[in-house]
């Protein structure tokens, strides 16, 4: 049953990464060049999980810039830890970024709808944002909400990084699979478990957001 939840893990990650490559273009569309300012929960969300990244692989950091003529970034060492020190340290956001709006809904008390993408997920989805509209928690849920799953897709130099490190580790990965080697089911089913969370919060975004793409069309 390895294939289940490596399909489900791969199914959901993409979605997760479809989504908030979409927002990114929906709000840049919305706000113009400096809509990262508005996003800038977001940018510390994602430059610290880097951050958080570097530490348990062990990798130097050099610098940390949040506003800089070249965007924000993390200037770091080699990790101590091969391969798989690069590809913690940049899809760390994506983990953070969840990990961060999890905590969120504990703290302003929400209790979040299914994470089902479907008819009954949509309704649920709806009375959760009808039951909640008028509480001003909510509007700051839907603002770091916002920003955070636009700014968790990881940057072409954090592919760039960890594009020899992704490719072995999904190798490996495909391999241990094939040939039964190590039961990594019950790892793909809980990191599937935390994408759907993830997919879910940009879902719910990409339902706001979008009808104020389409006003701004118009006018």
């Amino acid at each position: 049953m390895i294939e289940g939840g490596l399909t489900q893990f791969i199914l959901w990650l993409s979605l997760l990464l479809l989504v908030s490559f979409l927002l990114e273009r929906i709000w840049f569309t919305i706000l113009g060049r400096n809509y990262q300012l508005l996003l800038f929960p977001g940018v510390l969300v994602h430059e610290f999980s880097h951050a958080l990244g570097c530490l348990i692989s062990g990798a130097k950091i050099d610098e940390i810039s949040l506003f800089s003529s070249k965007g924000s970034y993390v200037k770091h060492g080699k990790p101590r830890i091969p391969l798989l020190g690069s590809f913690v340290i940049s899809f760390a956001p994506i983990v953070g970024g969840i990990a961060f709006l999890w905590g969120l809904t504990k703290l302003l008390n929400f209790t979040l709808p299914s994470f089902e993408i479907s008819l009954g997920g949509l309704r649920e989805l709806f009375y959760f944002m009808t039951a909640n509209w008028e509480v001003w928690t909510f509007w700051l849920f839907i603002y770091l909400t916002i920003s955070v799953i636009i700014c968790l897709v990881p940057s072409k130099q954090d592919l760039k990084n960890s594009a020899v490190a992704t490719f072995i580790i999904l190798l490996v990965i495909f391999l241990v699979s094939h040939f039964g080697l190590i039961n990594l089911e019950p790892f793909f089913l809980s990191f599937s478990g935390i994408l759907a969370i993830g997919a879910f919060f940009g879902f719910f975004v990409l339902v706001f957001s979008v009808p104020i793409y389409l006003i701004k069309k118009l006018i």
